[in-house]
C-alpha cells in the first residue's frame, strides 16, 4: 500500500468572545491540526481508505474558560462514507483523563464530538487531545492528489454556563489533496 499524507495547522488565541486567528505561532494559545492519510494500491491507484486525524493543543494555563468544546469534521458524502471506527483521547499534563470510542454525532458527511476541557480539573495546565477515524470510498476510485476536501471546525465554549452567554467562535481548516485551502468562519 502507498500513502498520501496532508497536514495543516492553524493557530488561535483566546478572547472573551471565543477564539481569533493568531498572527504567529508564538502569539497562539491553541494549535489545531488536521491530518489525512489516503491509503491506495501503488500499482492500480485504487483507494482503500482515508484516515482522518484531528489534534488540538492548548498552551499551558489555557484556556481560561473550560467547558465542552465541540469539534466537527465534514467531508464530501458523495465520495466517502464513515467507516464507524472512531477514537477520541484527551490528556491533561500528559495523563489521559477521557477517552471515547464513538463520536457524539455521526452522519454521512459529518462526525462531531466534544473536547471535555472541564473534566481535566481546575489546576490542569496542559490540555490536548486527538481524534481519529476512517473514511471509505463510496464507489471505487483511483487516488487523486486534487480530489477530496475535508473540513474541521473547533467551537470553543467561552463560559462554564454556555446557555447564559452562549458566544463561541467556530474555526475551520480545509485540506485538499495536493494543495491546501484555509477556511475561517464565525458562528
Amino acid at each position: 500500500m502507498a500513502c498520501y499524507t496532508t497536514e495543516q495547522t492553524l493557530y488561535f488565541y483566546e478572547t472573551r468572545r471565543g477564539l481569533e486567528p493568531a498572527e504567529t505561532e508564538q502569539n497562539a494559545h491553541l494549535a489545531l491540526t488536521l491530518s489525512t492519510q489516503e491509503e491506495y494500491d501503488g500499482e492500480t491507484g485504487q483507494v482503500a481508505q482515508t484516515e482522518v486525524r484531528v489534534d488540538y493543543v492548548w498552551n499551558p494555563g489555557r484556556p481560561r474558560h473550560r467547558g465542552d468544546d465541540e469539534i466537527t469534521v465534514t467531508w464530501d458524502s458523495g465520495r466517502d462514507t464513515y467507516a464507524g471506527s472512531f477514537v477520541s483521547e484527551h490528556r491533561a499534563d500528559g495523563a489521559q483523563y477521557d477517552q471515547t470510542g464513538r463520536p457524539g454525532e455521526a452522519y454521512q458527511g459529518r462526525v462531531a464530538w466534544s473536547a471535555p476541557l472541564d473534566k481535566a480539573g481546575l489546576f490542569a495546565k496542559e490540555l490536548e487531545g486527538t481524534a481519529r477515524f476512517v473514511l471509505l470510498p463510496k464507489t471505487p476510485r483511483v487516488h487523486s492528489q486534487t480530489g477530496q476536501s475535508i473540513f474541521v471546525h473547533y467551537q470553543h465554549s467561552v463560559s462554564s454556563t454556555p446557555l447564559l452567554l452562549g458566544a463561541a467562535v467556530v474555526l475551520g481548516i480545509a485540506v485538499w489533496w495536493g494543495r491546501r485551502y484555509l477556511k475561517k468562519g464565525r458562528a
